[in-house]
């Protein structure tokens, strides 16, 4: 494979490659060439360990039946009883969407709303879109509306939370376990093996299908000779060096139009004016994120303020026979604590606290390391970011698990269950943690990385002479 050779004044030899085959990695910017089919099932930058989006055709097709599976199984957990709760002979059950018709009677509409998107609408979205667009591209055709089903997916992609809703209900049956007798229904059978077949389906990202869709011959594609399994040989360069920039929907990568800036992390005005439309999705591309750094110190401050009244305020009103009692989260965790469920104490501590905690804090590094060029090493706040990323989801447990109890406590005199303004102020930290993650690029990171390394340069250069 070629080694692409740069001239000594940082230009390279582009005109010679096709502008198709390269990629910048999406988390520090570093210039591959991303081979047309691979037998690897992932393929990673050498730099920073990215993920990269992969074109192998047979994996196209394992996701194709995964998400087909995955449909009916959702379908299943949607029209089944999740848990039956039996107390002094009256049994309650209910299904995920009778868990958001009870919100919705309450008056919590703003949690209705969230839990409907997070466990109903937004996974039927995902699956439908991956069916549709990955079943008409293995047919060799390219469906109508192709860009726009694609960025619908991309957008949901984040959101979509069965593996936690999951968790939930385990959380809520143990919960409940010692006031009622709790048998186990349909839809929870179907909600143990959906986050398997998700995880498989997710892992595929939205972004190769652009590339297939330019190579969409599929009788071509397994004609093509044996490529190797790896990325080819490029220099050691970020698309910003050379003059490029990614777009963040379909990995493309176009030459830059505008001239205002060549080296370094462009301002906020700058990327906002450097905007230019891709020519393969159509979507707006920016050297960085606009405004990344303000929008996440931003969503970070309001986050903050909401941390407190979310943990010290009622999440849960339980009026029973005996009288009524108001729950937060950290009188939840003491319940469990005490009643000898460690694990499930444990669980509700770093979900619904810790990991809140640390978005917070980390994030808030995060931000500062890229604002003011810290000698920190980049590979390690790359890291950080994709830890929050991650795990940052699983913040929402304790939604699912308030949602849950206040469609399955309802005994009519014997006992009720209604939702308090923390669980509000709850939803509210993971949401804005979760959009500040989004808004966060941490290409930033490894720009304020080369920018110090450049004043250093400079500096050890520099007279000292008189």
């Amino acid at each position: 494979m070629r080694r692409t050779r740069l001239k000594p004044d940082g230009a390279s030899d582009l005109q010679t490659m096709e502008m198709r085959n390269l990629i910048a990695c999406p988390d520090c910017d570093l210039l591959l060439s991303r081979p047309l089919r691979t037998g690897e099932t992932r393929m990673h930058c050498p730099r920073c360990g990215a993920s990269i989006a992969s074109t192998d055709m047979a994996r196209l097709d394992r996701v194709l039946a995964l998400a087909l599976a995955a449909m009916v199984t959702f379908l299943i957990a949607q029209a089944y009883p999740v848990v039956e709760l039996e107390m002094g002979g009256i049994t309650s059950t209910t299904t995920l969407t009778g868990t958001v018709y009870a919100l919705w009677v309450q008056g919590m509409w703003p949690l209705a709303v969230l839990v409907a998107c997070l466990t109903i609408v937004f996974p039927f979205l995902d699956l439908a879109a991956v069916l549709y667009v990955t079943g008409s591209v293995r047919l060799g055709v390219v469906p109508p509306a192709f860009s726009a089903v694609l960025r619908v997916l991309q957008f949901v992609r984040p959101w979509v939370m069965i593996e936690v809703l999951f968790l939930g209900v385990v959380v809520t049956a143990t919960k409940l376990s010692d006031r009622a007798y709790v048998t186990p229904e349909t839809a929870l059978f179907a909600l143990c093996t959906l986050p398997f077949m998700l995880a498989v389906v997710m892992a595929f990202e939205p972004r190769a299908l652009w590339h297939i869709r330019e190579t969409l011959d599929a009788r071509e594609l397994d004609n093509l000779p044996g490529p190797p399994t790896t990325f080819p040989a490029l220099p050691s360069v970020s698309a910003m060096d050379l003059r490029l920039v990614a777009c963040r929907t379909c990995d493309g990568v176009a030459r830059r139009e505008s001239n205002e800036f060549s080296h370094g992390a462009p301002s906020a005005p700058q990327a906002r004016a450097a905007a230019q439309q891709c020519s393969r999705c159509g979507a707006r591309m920016h050297p960085r994120k606009p405004d990344s750094l303000m929008r996440t110190q931003a969503l970070l401050v309001a986050a903050a303020i909401m941390y407190l009244p979310a943990n010290l305020l009622p999440v849960l009103h339980t009026v029973t026979m005996l009288g009524s009692k108001d729950d937060s989260i950290i009188s939840g965790i003491v319940h469990f604590w005490r009643s000898g469920d460690l694990a499930i104490a444990a669980v509700v501590f770093i979900a619904s606290i810790a990991f809140p905690l640390l978005k917070l804090v980390a994030l808030a590094f995060l931000a500062w390391t890229a604002g003011c060029t810290s000698r920190c090493h980049p590979l390690v706040g790359t890291k950080l970011f994709r830890v929050i990323e991650r795990l940052g989801r699983w913040s929402m447990l304790d939604i699912f698990v308030i949602a849950l109890t206040i469609a399955l406590v309802n005994f009519r005199s014997v006992a009720s269950a209604t939702s308090g303004w923390g669980a509000v102020a709850f939803a509210a930290v993971v949401l804005l943690t979760t959009t500040a993650t989004m808004q966060f690029d941490p290409r930033l990171i490894w720009d304020a990385h080369a920018g110090s390394h450049e004043r250093d340069r400079n500096g050890s250069n520099s007279p000292t002479g008189p």
